[in-house]
């Protein structure tokens, strides 16, 4: 599965960093100030990921080692996968697909662990890393909404449905919000399920219930909020970063506040959270602010 996640999502990058948005919005002009104090790291990033030609052959090598992968666990291609993974990471700042990219880390460096030596210690080892960070993941996210007092009078889940992308969920959250029952028992029921990970390890035998379990939640996470990388790798939506382009001749820069945004259908793009980009609107993490930068100073 994991040599498919890195077929699919190289096939992926290799079609975005085509497009112009790509080498406007993460040029190495715009991010460059990330490494002002560090110019052996900033030269060397400059010809490697933010190369057209650099960062097409890390993922190339990617793609040739994902369908390698396909074929059998290999400690240096999985060690090879892990550093271009990095790299890609440099490239976009951060992660590119948010949690699912991290969690790709995090399995990369458990399978790192475990193809080190064929000793079945070592992949023991590793296997028990991958799921001690699951096992955080879904506890925290629980502990989390069980603090929470929205969601424990289940409020929270129809505003979430609320602020969805999809006009039908939007209306099922308005539904659901009439039903205070329903929204009650529907949102301890996620609480219940991120939490009763706590099970697992005390009753080995949930594990797989469990796991099918955690599929259809994330299968639903995709359709209900269009968050496709929560099935990592069998999402087609990547993610956009604002920026605005001057025209030839003009020194001048306008800048916005940074947020992760999609693509929708209609070719208009929004926030993760379902509202519509609009950079002077203060809701949904926008801003309400542009800031140009003139020869002057900044306005």
């Amino acid at each position: 599965i994991l040599g498919l996640v890195f077929v699919i999502q190289s096939l992926e990058l290799l079609t975005l960093s085509r497009a112009r948005i790509f080498q406007g919005v993460w040029s190495f002009s715009n991010i460059q100030k990330d490494w002002e104090n560090f110019e052996l790291a900033k030269a060397f990033f400059k010809f490697t990921v933010f190369s057209p030609v650099g960062f097409s052959t890390i993922l190339f090598v990617q793609l040739f080692l994902g369908t390698f992968l396909l074929l059998g666990v290999n400690f240096w291609v999985v060690l090879t996968l892990l550093l271009s993974h990095i790299l890609v990471c440099f490239r976009f700042r951060g992660t590119f697909n948010g949690g699912s990219d991290m969690m790709l880390f995090v399995v990369l460096s458990g399978l790192l662990i475990g193809s080190w030596s064929p000793q079945e210690n070592f992949r023991a080892a590793g296997e028990i890393y991958v799921a001690i960070h699951l096992f955080l993941s879904y506890f925290k996210a629980g502990l989390i909404k069980i603090r929470s007092a929205d969601w424990r009078s289940g409020r929270a889940l129809p505003a979430f449905l609320k602020r969805s992308l999809f006009p039908e969920i939007r209306k099922l959250g308005t539904k659901l919000e009439s039903r205070p029952t329903l929204a009650l028992w529907l949102a301890g029921s996620v609480v219940a399920f991120e939490l009763s990970i706590v099970l697992v390890p005390v009753f080995p035998q949930m594990a797989v219930s469990y796991c099918g379990i955690a599929i259809a939640f994330h299968a639903v996470n995709v359709r209900v909020f269009g968050l496709n990388r929560f099935l990592p790798g069998f999402g087609n939506s990547p993610l956009y970063l604002p920026a605005f382009e001057a025209d030839p001749g003009v020194t001048s820069t306008l800048s916005v506040q940074e947020i992760d945004l999609i693509k929708l259908d209609d070719g208009e793009f929004a926030s993760l959270n379902g509202g519509r980009y609009n950079p002077a609107n203060e809701l949904f993490g926008f801003g309400g602010y542009y800031e140009l930068t003139t020869k002057e100073g900044v306005i």
